[in-house]
């Protein structure tokens, strides 16, 4: 029998991900508790374009696993009509971008097996037709203590997760890239291949958040890291931010999970990032004037 995966969130990444474990031989359904929950949408990859109806989750109880792909600041509200509904053993994987919002769900899902992760996929959604620019695996890992027991969630695909003891460094990483490249081409209003043009602004900021997440877990120099954001930057030159995107169609941002997310922590350790708290400032203007 099939394995029925729940997801919460189908936009470009929830979409994506679903249609991945589809042809993977997995079932899909909406675990979205609005009206109305279920989504159909076309999927584009390469020169292949197929058709997906994902319908409203049925029976919680029969889910093998629940995916949360949302925005960040949506998170929290979204999960709360979830608690006890699902089934006590069943995994709860997190991949969104930012940082902070994982102790929401964990409030919720208390006793369930919690795994966080991450994506390198680069997929837009315009109307109901999503388009994946650039392929990769969501890279995930325990973070509770019964997820640490459990170790690789069984029958995953292997073409779509990659399975790591300890998923924070790579969360961490895109943090930082995002910390650097959404904000950024959010203020210029430019596609990533800007930032390829900035490089001694992106060498302060990265400096910066080198020092801020290290005590996290990141475990990139700021020369390392320098070269890993100038290389998203380089791979993903013609997409546009999702930030970028949000501002100028004036929806809410994602800058308390990701900037400010390390400012807060910057602060909180007692450490001057005057290059992060310029771009903040500056973001929120932009931000403002687009609302």
């Amino acid at each position: 029998m099939a394995k029925l995966a729940a997801v919460l969130g189908l936009g470009a990444v929830g979409s994506t991900i679903a249609a991945k474990l589809i042809g993977n031989g997995w079932e899909v359904c909406s675990a979205d508790t609005r009206e109305n929950p279920e989504r159909e949408f076309d999927f584009i990859e390469g020169s292949s374009r197929k058709h997906y109806a994902i319908p409203a989750l049925a029976d919680p109880k029969k889910a093998d696993i629940l995916i949360i792909t949302l925005k960040a600041f949506a998170t929290g509200k979204a999960v709360r009509p979830l608690r006890n509904r699902f089934r006590p053993s069943m995994p709860v994987m997190l991949l969104e971008n930012g940082m902070g919002q994982d102790a929401a769900v964990m409030d919720v899902f208390r006793v369930n097996p919690f795994y966080l992760g991450v994506t390198a996929l680069g997929a837009v959604k315009d109307g109901n037709t999503v388009t994946l620019n650039a392929d990769g695996k969501a890279v995930y890992g325990p973070r509770s203590v019964n997820a640490g027991g459990i170790g690789k969630i069984k029958d995953l695909p292997e073409s779509v997760f990659c399975f790591e003891e300890n998923p924070v460094p790579a969360v961490l990483r895109k943090l930082a890239a995002n910390t650097v490249i959404n904000p950024l081409t959010a203020v210029l209003d430019e596609k990533n291949g800007i930032i390829l043009e900035k490089a001694e602004l992106v060498r302060r900021l990265t400096d910066e958040i080198s020092r801020v997440l290290a005590p996290l877990g990141l475990g990139e120099t700021p020369d390392s890291l320098y070269e890993a954001v100038m290389g998203i930057a380089e791979r993903t030159r013609e997409n546009s931010s999702s930030m970028r995107e949000d501002v100028r169609h004036g929806r809410p941002t994602e800058n308390d999970f990701i900037l400010g997310f390390v400012i807060k922590t910057a602060e909180r350790f007692g450490m001057d990032v005057p290059e992060l708290k310029r771009l903040e400032a500056e973001f929120l203007r932009k931000a403002g004037n687009a609302a």
